[in-house]
């Protein structure tokens, strides 16, 4: 009975969901992705990667611009994050595949 009379647990509170744990592995993890989804350019990639160090605490100029160029980009772009995760050419619930059309109105909506 002792068992039973113990106060259970309380987790509310601990469920930390989608929250930013670790500056540089999500800064870093945005520049890759988006450029694994083609999303910047090869050449935006590698001068993001050559002149930013995530891991210190204050950027060189030379990674501040870089990252400037970044988000301007997609501050230009309007692009869609349904339009990046749905994937090229997938097939849709009624079976078409999604044309060109189809993607640049998910992008432009």
């Amino acid at each position: 009975m002792y068992h039973m009379q113990k106060n259970k647990a309380n987790n509310k509170g601990f469920m930390i969901g989608n929250a930013l744990l670790d500056d540089e592995m999500d800064q870093t993890g945005m520049i890759d992705y988006a450029w694994d989804h083609a999303v910047i350019s090869d050449h935006l990639y590698h001068e993001i990667k050559i002149k930013c160090n995530f891991s210190n605490e204050h950027p060189s100029d030379g990674c501040n611009e870089a990252l400037n160029k970044y988000f301007s980009f997609l501050g230009k772009q309007k692009i869609a994050v349904c339009a990046i995760l749905k994937g090229w050419g997938e097939k849709e619930a009624s079976g078409s595949t999604a044309s060109k059309l189809d993607l640049l109105r998910m992008v432009v909506e």
